[in-house]
């Protein structure tokens, strides 16, 4: 008698937890469709885009670069490496994309307002190819996500902001040691495109900045932004570049 009773019961158990998984699958199931909707209305970009296409809408296609930087470490010596955190920001437009955020936002949304879509977005859209001459690494603190963030503007204009950790190579000079000057270029160039197509300009002119006074234990710390540069490849042609640099005194 006894155990018929617990065959029922688990029976009845067995029942219960197919019902309950069951009922679970399909919220999780309609849950997740629900968000893939509304992720395919941000990320489907028009069937006639394609990315692999330069903006025709301004020549030379202007790209307003800003660097916020946050600590200066990483300083080797021997390695002649230093590495520097700091917020990293561009800005472009791409008007052949004007319809698509129109239809994303509010049509009488003025042109200084934005939304604020997924950084992956960026995968679907035509982007500078903008990278830093001599780089040894480059990290991004995170804890669930990178930080990053991606603005989309009434006027059609991009803003990619990011959080990074980037270590360069920097020559050293240790004729004075330990009294040396230390000066590290950190350049921002176009890897394909020429000046007369692609220009990177710093933003509201202001060039590279610190968030706050860096202070080191072995260093004084300051900072010179040469406002552009072109720089000439063997071949003869230009790239339009950007150049902070770092100066450490002894």
């Amino acid at each position: 008698m006894l155990s018929r009773w617990k065959s029922q019961i688990l029976i009845f158990l067995f029942i219960l937890a197919s019902y309950i998984e069951s009922s679970w699958t399909f919220a999780t199931f309609d849950h997740s469709k629900g968000n893939s909707r509304q992720r395919r209305a941000i990320v489907s970009v028009p069937e006639t885009y394609d990315l692999n296409d330069f903006p025709p809408d301004e020549a030379p296609k202007a790209v307003h670069i800003s660097v916020l930087i946050f600590t200066v470490d990483g300083i080797k010596e021997i390695a002649e490496e230093i590495s520097i955190e700091m917020n990293l920001r561009l800005v472009w437009r791409d008007e052949r994309l004007i319809d698509w955020v129109a239809s994303l936002q509010n049509t009488t949304t003025p042109a200084n307002n934005y939304i604020l879509v997924h950084p992956s977005v960026k995968d679907k859209i035509w982007v500078p190819d903008v990278y830093f001459d001599h780089l040894k690494r480059i990290d991004q603190p995170a804890v669930l996500a990178k930080p990053t963030s991606l603005r989309m503007y009434g006027d059609c204009s991009f803003r990619y902001s990011a959080r990074v950790t980037i270590a360069v190579s920097c020559p050293m000079d240790f004729h004075y040691y330990p009294a040396d000057t230390q000066r590290c270029d950190f350049d921002l160039k176009s890897y394909g495109h020429t000046e007369d197509k692609l220009k990177l300009i710093w933003r509201e002119n202001y060039g590279a900045n610190f968030a706050y006074p860096v202070d080191l234990q072995n260093y004084y710390v300051g900072l010179d932004n040469q406002k552009q540069f072109v720089a000439k490849t063997l071949s003869g042609r230009t790239y339009s570049g950007l150049r902070y640099t770092i100066i450490l005194v002894y």
